[in-house]
């Protein structure tokens, strides 16, 4: 509840033993494709490795299929 309108495609870059992240009730549109990604491979390959992602109550309609892509170990959304 942070009122979050954008999270920067860095962010969550070097937080490799992230695996929960709460991010509901804030004003989330729109996800770019790396915004969820902790791990970067020679700034070429990224990846995410969160578990559990709450991203309730935000205005996003849709997921691009290479957010969900990135993160292989997610179990629930």
């Amino acid at each position: 509840h942070n009122l979050l309108q954008h999270i920067h495609p860095r962010a969550l870059l070097q937080l490799p033993s992230l695996r929960l992240l709460r991010l509901q009730g804030n004003r989330l549109h729109q996800l770019h494709p790396h915004a969820l990604c902790t791990l970067s491979l020679l700034n070429t390959y990224y990846f995410s490795t969160l578990r559990h992602l709450d991203l309730s109550n935000n205005s996003l309609t849709t997921l691009t299929q290479e957010s969900v892509v990135t993160a292989p170990l997610l179990e629930t959304l």
